[in-house]
């Protein structure tokens, strides 16, 4: 498909693969991700800045940058895919409450969630309310 390597052969479209090989008990398979180099990169620089925050190095490799943002984006893509599912079952376009809806069982992604809509309105009311000002300034200079 257009995200490349990433989605194909997948099952579920989920970009995680776990080696299929028995293991001796206690050892932990090793996390393959099939990504694709030549795609564009968005976060990187965020992302190092929120993996530093979670303990890993000021300067990751760039390779699990580039793993973290695979993983990132599909996520990100999975979810608005299927929000955007659940909108068309609802015959309506997709809204912030549709992501709501789908992050509800998972209480950190939830109230976070929430608490980014919550300041987001906030932030825009009060740019309304100083754009209101700043007319009836305007309205009121000589």
């Amino acid at each position: 498909g257009s995200r490349g390597k990433i989605m194909s052969g997948v099952a579920g479209g989920h970009p995680l693969q776990l080696p299929s090989q028995s293991l001796p008990p206690g050892r932990v398979p090793a996390l393959v991700v099939d990504h694709d180099p030549k795609r564009r990169r968005v976060f990187s620089k965020d992302l190092v800045k929120m993996m530093y925050g979670f303990g890993d190095s000021d300067k990751p490799l760039a390779e699990t940058v580039d793993v973290v943002e695979d993983l990132v984006c599909d996520f990100m893509t999975n979810l608005t895919e299927s929000g955007m599912a659940l909108a068309r079952r609802k015959g309506k376009k997709l809204e912030t409450e549709n992501i709501v809806v789908l992050v509800r069982k998972h209480p950190k992604m939830y109230f976070r969630a929430k608490e980014l809509l919550r300041m987001n309105k906030e932030i825009s009311e009060a740019k309304k309310a100083s754009a209101d000002l700043e007319q009836i300034a305007k309205k009121t200079q000589p």
